[in-house]
């Protein structure tokens, strides 16, 4: 499986209004994207700026 897009792990943690946690399990069950909490964290952070600009 490839990489999900920093767009598409950005757009599912604000929308899941949950935890890190909550994000990963959404990805890897509904998606089957395997992704790792930290990464989910990494994601956030990379696209912050985007969104404020």
């Amino acid at each position: 499986m490839t990489e999900l897009p920093k767009p598409a792990v950005a757009f599912f943690s604000s929308r899941v209004h949950g935890s890190r946690r909550a994000v990963e399990e959404v990805l890897e069950e509904i998606l089957g994207a395997p992704i790792a909490m930290g990464t989910v964290s990494n994601r956030e952070r990379e696209m912050t700026p985007a969104l404020i600009a």
